[in-house]
């Protein structure tokens, strides 16, 4: 029967709509995409693995075909900035609200167009692949795709907030109100973080004490003696024990090569923490998750506070609106201040998925677990509560002149 294996290759695209609108008004949230390439090769004996670099192309192909279902998402929002532009100056906002659902129609099904597409894109490039590498003339491709679009919206009350007498001052009670529900809503989830983090420090810790254990059973196993090994390190372990079974010879070798013994030793290990790594990916892929997550409701509180100063500049005489100035900038610094920590974990976590390549054997990762605990989480969870009560105060202060 003949042997498969499958190689995948997986990445991550932040935003597939590079595109910002010059006008403040129309809110483009980000598209995050995930893809995963698997590519399944089969042999008589045995199956290869695919190159690095013929991975690289397929990824090519994949993003060249995104890249133009993002120009055709780019011109639908650019349709729509026309309209906006023709309706706000005809004073008919109302119908700008039924233009939105056309626009994110057209974006949602372009997108489901572009997951096709990339598809075929990889297919082609693995049958040329194929023409250059025998190994590959069997192999077959399946594409992962998860994307997660937001839904573009306007600011319909810029238009029409003045600061002089006669000001629709509802309409900035009514962004003061939204900027404290979107910062409650962030502050609210981010006390999540905590029960993630130490779902995945538990899962770190299990799995690296069950390498430690069954990487020294496997030495004791194969040569016998444990002396010069350093098992919290499996890049070392694996030079160490290479190094043993040369010199140690057909003792332990017993007519096989050093690489097959080395191989045998790999085999005893991954057998026994698989269910490790499983869990560690989950808890990894949730803590990730909630990052981003995080992350997108910061930029939603910061927007709609972007949203108030902005329509407060044509009202530079409304009463407290110095003071909810400053309150303004309070957020907007500790919104930079989030940014920086959240930018912190997502780099640390990528960090991370790249240590558990080949089951976590073939890059050390002693120092994830100190990198890890070094997060500044208090901080965050500080920030979020002091963007919410700065809210909050600027709500109170708007309702004064309501």
């Amino acid at each position: 029967m003949a042997k498969t294996k499958v190689t995948s290759r997986t990445f991550k695209i932040v935003n597939l709509i590079r595109y910002k609108s010059s006008n403040p008004d129309i809110i483009i949230p980000p598209t995050l995409i995930d893809m995963t390439i698997d590519v399944t090769t089969k042999g008589i004996l045995s199956a290869s693995t695919v190159p690095t670099s013929a991975l690289d192309r397929l990824e090519k192909a994949a993003r060249e075909a995104l890249d133009v279902y993002e120009t055709t998402v780019t011109d639908e929002i650019k349709r729509f900035e026309k309209k906006f532009d023709e309706l706000k100056k005809a004073g008919n906002l109302a119908a700008v609200e039924k233009e939105l659902p056309t626009l994110n129609h057209a974006i949602k099904n372009a997108l489901a167009s572009a997951e096709g597409a990339a598809t075929v894109a990889v297919e082609k490039r693995l049958a040329k692949e194929a023409k250059d590498d025998s190994n590959l003339k069997e192999a077959q491709v399946k594409l992962g795709f998860k994307i997660a679009v937001g839904v573009i919206s306007v600011a319909k009350n810029v238009a029409i907030l003045v600061g002089t007498m006669g000001a629709d001052v509802t309409a900035y009670l009514a962004i003061a109100k939204t900027i404290a529900l979107v910062s409650k809503d962030c502050y609210d989830y981010a006390k999540g973080e905590a029960k993630l983090r130490e779902q995945l420090e538990k899962a770190l810790k299990a799995y690296t004490k069950l390498r430690a254990t069954r990487m020294q059973q496997g030495v004791e196993k194969l040569i016998g003696s444990t002396s010069g090994f350093d098992f919290t390190s499996p890049v070392k372990s694996f030079q160490t024990f290479l190094t043993k079974v040369k010199e140690a010879g057909e003792t332990v070798l017993k007519g096989r090569t050093a690489a097959e013994v080395a191989g045998d030793f790999k085999k005893f290990v991954v057998a026994s923490v698989k269910t490790q790594i499983d869990d560690m990916e989950k808890s990894r892929t949730a803590y990730r998750e909630h990052t981003t997550k995080t992350r997108h409701k910061v930029d939603g509180t910061s927007a709609q506070a972007d949203k108030l100063m902005k329509a407060m500049k044509s009202g530079s005489t409304l009463k407290t609106g110095v003071e909810i100035g400053a309150k303004y900038m309070v957020i907007k610094r500790n919104v930079t201040a989030m940014a920086k920590r959240l930018e912190e974990r997502e780099a640390i976590l990528a960090d991370f998925e790249t240590a558990m390549r080949g089951m976590g054997l073939e890059v050390d990762d002693t120092t994830f677990m100190e990198k890890l605990k070094a997060l500044d989480v208090t901080s965050v969870g500080e920030l979020c509560s002091a963007i919410y009560d700065v809210a909050g105060e600027i709500q109170e202060l708007v309702e004064a002149v309501v």
